[in-house]
């Protein structure tokens, strides 16, 4: 029988990964959308404008910096149970982030003139910058956002709030450029409303003070930022890579090729922005999950979250790659006539480019999990190398293969980045091992032990009430004193009985995962279930004072003998945190 914490996970990982792939999927298209409209209506002067604010738009990206490291810290942090730290963190971040855009509007707005010069434009972009600086702040605001919302068990915010973009997004473009003939100064705009709406319907779940993840004013905590950057790193080494190897690509397929070589890479950035969403889903679940159980310090949650992940994503993963497969005649006659050159090496780049899918999950959930444990420096390097590998090997092959070298790159880098995860764990545990856990290269002394903690997972009220004897036995054979045994078996009867009595009401199938861990003295236990968000402590406050003394007394008296208690609800899950 399935253990209650590996269907809780996989729970949360399918409530958390189609939001990660529905909002990049829909940003991808987006743009898509967008430049057609915008090459329509304004012609190919408007377009290569827009296209000379690339730059700007990386330099804007930047702040996936701070972003990516805040993520990272604030699912630890829900981990460890510290809402107060992770809500300054999120305030702190929210407050910078938006000093920023601010700072980027400015001088897009007041200084337009000299960067359009700088950048090799003129008018045209100035009038774009114009238009696009108000929504700087909704841009990178939305960047810290949309993440965190599955944080606060908002998914259909998320789902809502990227919708909204797209559609307002559409909507404004042709209204402005359109109907009100705004040029390329509404197209900017229309882009700039896009991302203050979505920013907008976001903010109301941070703004909303009972839930994890929300922004409490005047609450600081500006030291924490350098090791949120520092984490973050990953993402400008990522983009770096990117960008030398898109120029390297270009070049060399246009030697190689000729235009026809080009055009054929046009496609693939295409196809690789939205196919990508697979691999790139999977990892940014992952890393909000594992980040989670990371700071929980649950070894054996993570072994079960990453298997899940990697069955999911490859098996995805291997869909997509036969369909487009299957497809590899009919999607290139979108873009060129059938029998053209360029047709003809769209169609070759779909037979050997997809397998890149499987690989890059496997690789790329890795990645997020070293993150997770600050094993920056070993990242960075590799997400670096991912990107610098695909441009060398097509490099070497090209003058053999011609342009298929520059397709079988993709799933050659990842293959030999994986490798390299590999001779890192061999130089590690000291010999070949394929299995997970030490792949994952958790320390030795992470997580409590099998001897130092007891999982049990429950399904109804007859297996709750034998529990306290169970956890009574556990504690004692460990030499804990009386008083704290009973406290402990009394804690998880009266919260596991509470949950069966109240939750368990709805008649869907439900289950409760306990863990209990006695380690150095302290007892903690862990209460994690699928049911209504409800929060004794809560109830426990309500009834400190009162007028029938009886009333929720078992929730009184532990929230009393316990040096700490923490409920949280996060990714659709009721955790409450206990320590005696």
């Amino acid at each position: 029988m399935e253990s209650a914490d590996s269907r809780l996970i996989r729970q949360q990982f399918n409530r958390v990964y189609p939001v990660q792939i529905f909002s990049i999927v829909v940003v991808a298209l987006n743009t898509f959308i967008d430049s057609i409209i915008t090459s329509r209506l304004l012609g190919t002067e408007a377009m290569a404008a827009i296209g000379l604010f690339a730059p700007i738009a990386t330099a804007i990206g930047v702040t996936g910096v701070l972003t990516g490291g805040v993520q990272v810290m604030c699912a630890e942090r829900m981990g460890r149970g510290e809402p107060e730290g992770l809500r300054r963190l999120f305030t702190t971040a929210a407050a910078v982030l938006l000093c920023v855009g601010v700072a980027f509007a400015a001088m897009l707005m007041l200084w337009g003139e000299g960067v359009a010069a700088l950048l090799g434009g003129g008018e045209l972009l100035r009038l774009y910058m114009l238009g696009f600086a108000p929504g700087i702040v909704g841009n990178v605001l939305s960047g810290l956002f949309l993440p965190l919302l599955p944080l606060n068990n908002d998914t259909r915010l998320s789902y809502l709030s990227t919708a909204v973009m797209t559609v307002s997004n559409i909507a404004l473009d042709l209204i402005f450029g359109a109907v009100l003939e705004m040029g390329i100064f509404g197209m900017g705009l229309a882009t700039s409303v896009s991302y203050l709406l979505s920013a907008g319907v976001t903010l109301r779940s941070f703004l909303n003070q009972r839930n994890t993840v929300c922004l409490q004013l005047g609450k600081w905590e500006f030291s924490a930022l350098p090791t949120a950057v520092v984490l973050g790193l990953p993402a400008i080494m990522f983009t770096l890579g990117c960008t030398v190897k898109g120029y390297a690509l270009n070049t060399l397929l246009l030697e190689s090729g000729g235009t026809a070589a080009v055009a054929a890479m046009s496609v693939q950035n295409t196809v690789c922005w939205i196919l990508g969403a697979i691999p790139v889903g999977a990892a940014g679940t992952v890393g909000m999950l594992g980040g989670i159980y990371y700071g929980e310090e649950d070894r054996t949650g993570l072994l079960r979250l990453l298997r899940y992940a990697f069955g999911v994503t490859v098996a995805l993963s291997l869909a997509v790659t036969a369909g487009l497969m299957m497809g590899a005649s009919l999607l290139p006659s979108i873009y060129y006539p059938r029998g053209s050159e360029a047709w003809e090496m769209t169609r070759r780049m779909l037979l050997i480019f997809p397998s890149f899918l499987v690989f890059n999950g496997l690789f790329s959930m890795f990645m997020r999990i070293y993150q997770c444990q600050g094993k920056v420096r070993f990242v960075n390097v590799l997400s670096l190398s991912e990107n610098l590998l695909i441009a060398a090997i097509a490099a070497v092959g090209i003058p053999f293969l011609g342009s298929d070298a520059a397709w079988l790159a993709f799933p050659a880098a990842e293959v030999s980045c994986i490798a390299v995860i590999g001779v890192s764990v061999f130089l590690r545990r000291g010999k070949v091992t394929f299995a997970l856990e030490d792949w994952l290269k958790l320390e030795d002394t992470f997580g409590a032990g099998e001897d130092e903690r007891m999982d049990l997972s429950l399904r109804s009220m007859e297996e709750v009430v034998n529990i306290s004897e169970a956890v009574v036995d556990f504690l004692t054979a460990r030499g804990v004193n009386s008083r704290t045994c009973m406290a402990a078996g009394l804690a998880v009867e009266e919260m596991a009985g509470n949950t069966v009595r109240h939750g368990f009401v709805d008649g869907k199938p439900h289950s409760i995962d306990v863990r209990l861990i006695c380690r150095g003295g302290e007892v903690r236990i862990r209460l994690r279930d699928d049911c209504t968000a409800f929060d004794p402590l809560t109830y426990a406050k309500q009834f400190q004072v009162g007028e029938d003394p009886a009333k929720n007394l078992g929730i009184r008296l532990i929230s009393r003998m316990a040096k700490e208690m923490v409920y949280l609800n996060n990714v659709g899950m009721n955790v409450l945190l206990v320590r005696l």
